[in-house]
């Protein structure tokens, strides 16, 4: 087992601050948090240079990313609600987790989302 630590403990940390502070405190992974327009620049809507960019940054990195979290939340009473906070992830999630993560698209959910 590896342990990583979630970009939210340095939201203001540029991605190569954010991988530096992992490996100097002995963490092996790294879990992102999209959406929250963190400084790490790892965002659902990100350009395709600015995607190649981060892919370069992880690959040559000891810190190894683990996934991708945004704020989606499944357990919304109102189904058009629940449609509307998680229909971006079903565009773009798993086609960005291929990209920044370098593992193929797949749900890592505990639980399925609503279809």
């Amino acid at each position: 087992m590896k342990v990583a630590f979630m970009s939210s403990v340095l939201p203001r940390a540029t991605l190569a601050e954010l991988l530096a502070a992992g490996a100097s405190h002995g963490y092996e992974g790294l879990e992102f948090r999209p959406e929250w327009k963190h400084a790490h620049g790892i965002e659902l809507d990100a350009s395709a240079d600015q995607r190649a960019e981060a892919a370069k940054r992880l690959a040559d990195s000891a810190i190894e990313p683990c996934c991708l979290s945004p704020g989606v939340r499944f357990n919304r009473d109102d189904p058009g609600e629940r449609d509307e906070s998680v229909h971006p992830l079903r565009i773009r999630g798993r086609e960005l987790q291929g990209e920044y993560l370098g593992f193929p698209a797949q749900s890592v959910c505990r639980n399925n989302p609503p279809q």
